[in-house]
């Protein structure tokens, strides 16, 4: 069987079990194992990746496309043996689940050495409230494409200053998957003109500050989700976005 069709089912697999199956089997596999046609997706618990770290990760960081952890509450442990640097050259997806602000901010700095980060996934901890500096950080990275901040605290806001020329972002796909207010959605999406499609909780039924009307002639899908929320209510907030986006 030829190389492309290896290559084909280790697009289903991820790399630990790539590395438990293939790895040693004979020379043909162990060349397959270290080419760079080669891309891994790395799909782990945190403990997982901690021991997987030195054998497998670190030493194919120019083979990892994309990262999907889920962390622990000691998640410091997850960034010691792991350095985000410029050699993670060819990665183009991130996924993290259940972090913590004290441990995220290091991370968040680094990402900026990824030259091909098109993808972004964060499931905050419930403990954020202040979002506003990490959107800053997202808002800035050069080539992010798709960016999904999802937290279940009620208290979490971002108020973001109105961006200038120089700040605007490349992202297309925002999602905000906490409460937002239309003030809050109106600092955060003066920075995306490029977007595409968004997607946003709305959580304040006395937010009627008056928004400027703003021209995303690239949006094509809109997705809002409301909670508790009359008709007369709904009928109003309707009123609002056709202001909003036009």
């Amino acid at each position: 069987m030829s190389n492309e069709f290896f290559y084909e089912i280790f697009d289903y697999l991820d790399v630990r079990t790539i590395y438990q199956s293939f790895n040693n089997l004979n020379h043909r596999f162990q060349r397959l194992l270290n080419s760079s046609s080669l891309l891994f997706r790395i799909i782990e618990r945190a403990f997982d990746f901690i021991n997987n770290c030195k054998q497998i990760i670190h030493p194919n960081k120019h083979q990892i496309f994309s990262i999907n952890l889920e962390l622990t509450f000691r998640m410091n442990e997850i960034f010691l043996p792991f350095n985000i640097d410029s050699s993670l050259n060819r990665l183009e997806s991130i996924v993290l689940s259940n972090m913590y602000s004290s441990t995220f901010w290091p991370f968040l700095l680094k990402l900026s050495y990824l030259p091909r980060l098109f993808s972004l996934t964060i499931h905050m901890h419930a403990n954020v409230t202040n979002l506003t500096e990490i959107y800053q950080k997202i808002l800035a990275l050069p080539v992010l494409k798709y960016y999904k901040c999802s937290i279940t605290s009620s208290t979490a806001s971002a108020f973001l200053p109105i961006a200038t020329d120089k700040q605007f972002s490349s992202i297309e796909y925002l999602v905000i998957s906490h409460f937002c207010n239309f003030e809050q959605l109106a600092a955060i999406i003066f920075y995306t003109p490029k977007i595409l499609r968004l997607s946003f909780t709305y959580h304040d039924l006395e937010d009627n500050k008056i928004i400027l009307p703003m021209t995303l002639i690239n949006l094509t899908h809109l997705s809002l989700s409301l909670l508790e929320m009359k008709f007369d209510e709904f009928e109003l907030i309707c009123k609002v976005l056709n202001g909003f986006f036009r």
